[in-house]
C-alpha cells in the first residue's frame, strides 16, 4: 500500500498537508478541532490508505525535521496497519490495535494505533490514525512488576506474607508468600476464606486470635498478634504479626489488612522492629517516590518513606526530627505559591501543585509534584496529612523542550506564529498597548527559485540574525511563515522613535548579504498597526498590519506603511484578492473566456486565446492581469495553469463532437510547468483522453519566465513540439527582450505586447513595432499584436504587415457559445469599442460639467458590513440628482454589495453622498462608472439648490421640471 505522494508539504495552522488535494478531510470544524487538539500524534488518511496530512505533534513524537516526516511516516504501512485500515474501511468502525515502529535512533517503539473512520453522508472518506506511545506505560508496568517481585523477594527474605479483606466484597488477598508460610500452594486454594485460614490456626490460640480480631476493629488501631499454626505436613510454626481494620467516612469496617511473619527459627529475623513492620511500609520503601504521613495535631512526621533521601538528599531521621524541613528546601521564588496552596489542606480539599526545590551542596534545582491528602475530623479540624512527593525534573525538561520546539522555528531560531499569537493575547489580557510590524520580504522567491532553496534557508536564517539584532531592545522578532516576520513591540517606550526605527530595520536589511558564492541583496516591505487603536483582537490586527504591509508594497516595496485607514481601495482590492484566490478553485469562480485571433488581410479567424476569468463574489469579474501575478507568487499558479488547460481541451474536445470548424487554442503556462518533470507526459495523456489532435494547442510563454532556466525549458519545449505542439512567445517588447531566445527557442510566432500596441502612434515606438515585425518574420515566425482596440493601430499594423490581429477592434474575450457561433462564420469585421451605456430613463436631471471636478471615493460597506479603508481620488464627469458618473484607472465591480462614499466640493460647499456602480465602460487606461445614489429626500433637495446655483454662474439650462 503507497502510504503517500510526494508533493511539497505546506502548512494550515497547526497540521501539516502533504497532499493539499485532500484538504476536504478537514472541511468540518469537529474534525479540524479534533486533529489541532488533540495531544497524540495524529494522521489522516484517505480512501486508499495514503496519508495526506498529519498534526505538530508527529514532528514532537519523531524528534525529526519536518521534511523527514514523510520519509518516517512509511515504516507505518506494515502489514498488520493494512488489515486494520481494510477492516475500518469495511465495517466503517475503529479499529485499535498495537504494533512496533522505530524512532528516530531506530530504537523500536511500542504504540498503540486507533484508527477511526471520517464518514461524510454515510460514506467512508478517509481516517484519522491516533498513535499512542506504549513505551512509558511498559516500562511502568515492568517497573511495578519487579516491584512486586521484589516485593515477594523481600517477603520470602524476611519470611513474611500478608492479607488483604475487603468487607464491601468479601474478598480476601493473599500474598504468595502468605501460602509458602502456611505450606500450602494458591492452586489449592483458589479462593482462600479467612475460615479456611482458621483451620490452620492451633486450637489453642484460636480464641485469643478472634479476640484480637475483634479489638482491632473495635480500636481502630494497629493490633500485635502472635500464634502457632499447624501445616498440612503436621508441621507447627509460630506466626507473629499485625492486624488492622480501616473505617470508611460512616465508621464502618471497609478493609482489613494482616500482616503474617514465621518466627519459628529467630536467624530470619534481624530486629524486633523487622517483626512489627507493617506490609505498606515495605511497599513505600521499594518505590522512587517518598511518602509520607504526619500527625497534624502533635506536629509529628509518623512515616518517611526512604526515596526522600534521594529527592531531598537529606536523611530519613532529619526529616522525623524536624517535620519543617522540608520547606527549607522550596526555590525561593516559589515559597509564597506554595503557602498559598497550603490553605486548600484547611479545607479538607486535596492539593496537588508543582515547584522548584534547591538540594545537595551544589544547590542542584530539582522540580517537584507534591500530592497530599488531608484527613479531618468530625469537627472539620486538620488531623493528618499523607503525601507523596515525586521527582519531575526530568519530565519538566522533556515539557521545556517540546514547549521550545512548538514556539521557536527550526530554520531561523526565531520565535513562530503560535508565540506570536501567545505573546499578543497576552499582552490584550494585560491591556498592554502595543505595535505589531508585518515584514515580506522583496524579491525572496526570484532568489529562491533561481539560486536553489539551500541558498534561500540561508538567507531568511541571515535575515533572521539581522532582525533579531535589530529588534533587541524594542521588542521581539518572530517568523510567521515562508519569507513573513513580525515584530511586536510595547508603543509606550518606542511610539516616538518608530519611524527611525523602520527605517534602520530597511536600511540594515539592503545591505549586502554574503551566502556560499554569492553577494545577495533583497529588501522588505513593512506594515504597521497599533492594540488598541486599530483593533483588539489577534485576528483583526493581523489583518490590518497585512494590510499595511501590501500598500508597502504597491507603494514600490522597499517601505513601510502604518495602518490608520492608510489602505486605499486598491490595495484593499488587492488584499481581499490574495486572501480569496486559493478558495476561487474550489468554489468554482473560475472560468474560460476565448479571443479570436484574426488574419489582418483576410480578416479571417485563425486561432483563439483561451483566456481565465474570476468572478468573485464582492469584485464581480477579476481579470487574469488582477489576479496571475498573485497566483505566481506561490505555486497556486500551477492549479490555475492545469484548470486552464483541461478546460480549454475539453471544450476542444465538445466542438470537435459537434463538428464545429476549429482554429488553434493558445493557452498561457506558467515556466514554472518546465522546472518539473513529466510536463509532455502529463499534457500527451490529456489529450489522448479528450482525443484532441496536439496541433490544436498553442502554448504562449513569456520571455522573463524563462529566465535561468533556459535548459530545462528548452528540454521539455522539445518533447512538446515532438508531440506537435506549436510554442508562441508572449509579451515580446517588454522586460529583456533578447534575439538570442528568439534563436534558441524554436517558437512558432511571437506575440507583440499590449503596451507597445497602445504607444504605437508615437513615432519612436512605431518603429519598434516595426523593426520586432521585421526580425520576426526573417526568423519564419509569424507575428500577433495583442490589444488592437482603434482603427488607426490596425492600419499601421497591416501596412507593416503584421500577420495576426487580437484585441477588442475585432472581438472582446467572449463565451464559448459566441465564440463557437464566431467560428461557424469563418470571418469577423470590425466593432466600434465604445459601447454607450443604454438610454437612461431619469426621473431627474444631471449636469454635464464644464471640467471634471476631483472627489474622494471609498468603500462603505460590503454586503452590509462596514468596510474600513482609505480613500481613492476620481474625476467626476457629471452629477445629477439620481447619481453621477466618474472616471478612475481602478477597475471596480458593478455590484449593489457593495455600496461606495462620495465627496466633493461645489461652489465651496462640502457634498458627500453614497451610492452603487450601476454601469461601466472600460477604456485602456480609464474606466467610466455610472453611480446610482442611495440618497433620502431632504438631501437631494440641497443638493439640487446647489446644482441649479452651479447651473447658473455656468450659464446651463435649468429644466423646466426641476426637481
Amino acid at each position: 500500500m503507497k502510504l503517500f505522494k510526494k508533493k511539497r508539504n505546506h502548512q494550515t495552522g497547526k497540521i501539516i498537508a502533504i497532499n493539499p488535494d485532500y484538504d476536504y478531510l478537514l472541511e468540518q470544524p469537529l474534525h479540524l478541532s479534533f486533529i489541532e487538539n488533540h495531544p497524540s500524534p495524529v494522521i489522516i488518511l484517505n480512501t486508499d490508505g495514503e496519508v495526506v496530512a498529519y498534526n505538530q505533534q508527529i514532528i514532537a513524537f519523531s524528534k525529526l525535521h519536518p521534511d523527514r516526516i514523510p520519509k518516517y511516516l512509511e515504516q507505518f504501512s506494515d502489514p498488520t496497519f493494512i488489515h486494520h485500515f481494510r477492516r475500518c474501511a469495511a465495517d466503517k468502525r475503529p479499529q485499535q490495535f498495537k504494533s512496533f515502529i522505530h524512532d528516530h535512533t531506530q530504537e523500536k517503539l511500542h504504540v498503540e494505533i486507533m484508527l477511526i473512520p471520517i464518514m461524510f453522508s454515510d460514506a467512508f472518506v478517509g481516517a484519522f490514525g491516533v498513535y499512542r506511545d506504549l513505551s512509558e506505560l511498559d516500562a511502568i508496568q515492568a517497573t511495578v512488576h519487579d516491584q512486586e517481585i521484589n516485593l515477594n523477594e523481600s517477603e520470602k527474605l524476611a519470611n513474611v506474607g500478608s492479607c488483604k479483606y475487603l468487607i464491601s466484597t468479601d474478598e480476601y488477598i493473599w500474598s504468595d508468600n502468605a501460602y509458602r508460610i502456611l505450606g500450602i500452594h494458591p492452586a489449592q486454594y483458589p479462593n482462600f476464606t479467612f475460615e479456611q485460614f482458621m483451620a490452620f490456626v492451633h486450637p489453642e490460640d484460636a480464641p485469643a486470635l478472634q479476640h484480637s480480631l475483634i479489638e482491632a476493629v473495635d480500636s481502630q488501631k494497629e493490633v500485635a498478634v502472635q500464634y502457632r499454626i499447624i501445616r498440612p505436613d503436621g508441621a507447627h510454626r509460630s506466626i507473629s504479626g499485625q492486624l488492622v481494620f480501616h473505617m470508611d467516612k460512616r465508621g464502618e469496617p471497609s478493609r482489613m489488612f494482616a500482616i503474617l511473619q514465621d518466627i519459628t527459627d529467630r536467624e530470619f529475623l534481624k530486629s524486633d522492629a523487622q517483626n512489627k513492620e507493617s506490609h505498606s511500609h515495605i511497599i513505600f520503601n521499594n518505590l522512587d517516590v517518598c511518602i509520607w504521613s504526619m500527625d497534624v495535631a502533635q506536629n509529628k512526621i509518623t512515616f518517611c518513606s526512604k526515596a526522600c533521601e534521594g529527592i531531598y538528599q537529606i536523611p530519613v531521621s532529619a526529616f522525623l526530627a524536624n517535620p519543617l524541613m522540608w520547606k527549607e528546601a522550596i526555590h525561593p521564588d516559589d515559597i509564597d505559591l506554595v503557602e498559598r496552596n497550603q490553605r486548600i489542606l484547611e479545607r479538607g480539599e486535596i492539593l496537588n501543585h508543582e515547584y522548584r526545590i534547591i538540594v545537595g551542596y551544589d544547590k542542584e534545582i530539582k522540580w517537584v509534584r507534591d500530592h497530599i491528602i488531608p484527613t479531618v475530623d468530625e469537627n472539620g479540624q486538620l488531623v493528618q496529612l499523607d503525601g507523596i512527593v515525586q521527582d519531575i525534573t526530568k519530565q519538566k525538561l522533556s515539557d521545556n523542550q517540546l514547549a521550545h520546539i512548538a514556539n521557536h522555528d527550526q530554520l531561523t531560531k526565531l520565535l513562530n506564529r503560535n508565540a506570536l499569537n501567545q505573546d499578543m493575547e497576552r499582552w490584550i489580557g494585560t491591556q498592554t498597548s502595543f505595535g505589531i510590524c508585518m515584514l515580506d520580504l522583496d524579491g525572496f522567491k526570484r532568489i529562491n527559485d533561481s539560486l536553489g532553496h539551500e541558498i534561500g534557508d540561508q538567507l531568511l536564517a541571515a535575515c533572521a540574525i539581522r532582525l533579531e539584532h535589530v529588534s533587541r531592545g524594542m521588542g521581539y522578532a518572530y517568523r510567521v511563515g515562508g519569507d513573513e516576520f513580525a515584530l511586536l513591540f510595547p508603543t509606550k517606550e518606542f511610539e516616538e522613535e518608530l519611524h527611525e526605527r523602520m527605517e534602520h530595520i530597511i536600511t540594515r536589511l539592503q545591505e549586502a548579504f554574503q551566502l556560499q558564492d554569492y553577494q545577495l541583496f533583497i529588501s522588505a516591505s513593512i506594515g504597521v498597526c497599533f492594540y488598541p487603536n486599530d483593533g483588539d483582537t489577534v485576528d483583526e490586527l493581523l489583518k490590518k498590519a497585512d494590510q499595511a504591509m501590501y500598500r508597502a508594497k504597491n507603494t514600490g516595496k522597499n517601505t513601510y506603511q502604518i495602518y490608520a485607514q492608510a489602505a486605499d481601495i486598491d490595495a484593499f482590492k488587492t488584499y481581499t484578492l490574495e486572501r480569496d484566490l486559493r478558495k476561487a478553485l474550489d468554489r468554482h469562480e473560475l472560468y474560460l473566456e476565448y479571443q479570436p485571433k484574426v488574419d489582418a488581410f483576410t480578416k479571417r479567424i485563425v486561432g483563439m486565446e483561451a483566456l481565465v476569468r474570476w468572478r468573485h463574489d464582492e469584485w464581480g469579474i477579476i481579470s487574469p492581469q488582477e489576479f496571475i501575478t498573485i497566483a505566481e507568487q506561490s505555486d497556486l499558479i500551477l492549479k490555475i495553469d492545469e484548470y486552464v488547460f483541461k478546460k480549454a481541451v475539453e471544450q476542444l474536445s465538445s466542438w470537435i463532437k459537434a463538428g464545429i470548424p476549429l482554429k488553434p487554442v493558445a493557452i498561457n503556462m506558467s515556466a514554472k510547468h518546465f522546472y518539473r518533470s513529466a510536463l509532455a507526459e502529463k499534457v500527451s495523456a490529456m489529450l489522448k483522453r479528450y482525443e484532441v489532435p496536439a496541433p490544436l494547442i498553442i502554448i504562449e510563454i513569456t520571455e522573463t519566465s524563462l529566465l535561468g532556466h533556459e535548459s530545462n525549458v528548452l528540454k521539455e519545449l522539445n518533447k512538446l513540439m515532438e508531440l506537435g505542439i506549436t510554442f508562441s512567445l508572449d509579451d515580446y517588447g517588454t522586460g529583456y527582450s533578447s534575439l538570442n531566445y528568439l534563436k534558441q527557442f524554436r517558437f512558432h510566432s511571437l506575440k507583440i505586447d499590449r503596451s507597445l500596441i497602445a504607444d504605437m502612434l508615437d513615432e519612436k515606438n512605431e518603429m519598434l513595432v516595426k523593426s520586432i515585425i521585421q526580425v520576426a518574420h526573417c526568423l519564419n515566425m509569424k507575428v500577433i499584436a495583442e490589444g488592437v482596440e482603434v482603427k488607426g493601430q490596425f492600419d499601421i499594423l497591416k501596412k507593416m504587415k503584421c500577420d495576426v490581429i487580437q484585441g477588442f477592434f475585432f472581438s472582446k474575450p467572449v463565451s464559448a457559445e459566441e465564440v463557437e457561433a464566431q467560428l461557424k462564420n469563418t470571418f469577423l469585421t470590425p466593432k466600434s469599442l465604445k459601447v454607450k451605456p443604454g438610454i437612461e430613463r431619469r426621473k431627474y436631471f444631471r449636469v454635464d460639467l464644464p471640467e471634471p471636478i476631483p472627489a474622494t471615493m471609498t468603500i462603505h460597506t460590503v454586503d452590509e458590513k462596514p468596510v474600513v479603508v482609505g480613500s481613492s481620488t476620481i474625476m467626476l464627469e457629471n452629477i445629477g440628482l439620481a447619481g453621477l458618473c466618474f472616471r478612475t484607472p481602478l477597475k471596480l465591480p458593478v455590484n449593489n454589495k457593495v455600496i461606495y462614499l462620495f465627496h466633493w466640493v461645489m461652489l465651496g460647499e462640502s457634498v458627500s453622498a453614497l451610492g452603487q456602480l450601476v454601469w461601466t465602460s472600460e477604456g485602456n487606461e480609464y474606466h467610466n462608472y455610472g453611480v446610482e445614489f442611495r440618497m433620502v429626500e431632504s438631501h437631494r433637495k440641497k443638493l439640487y439648490a446647489l446644482l441649479t446655483a452651479f447651473m447658473r454662474r455656468h450659464a446651463v439650462d435649468i429644466p423646466e421640471d426641476g426637481i
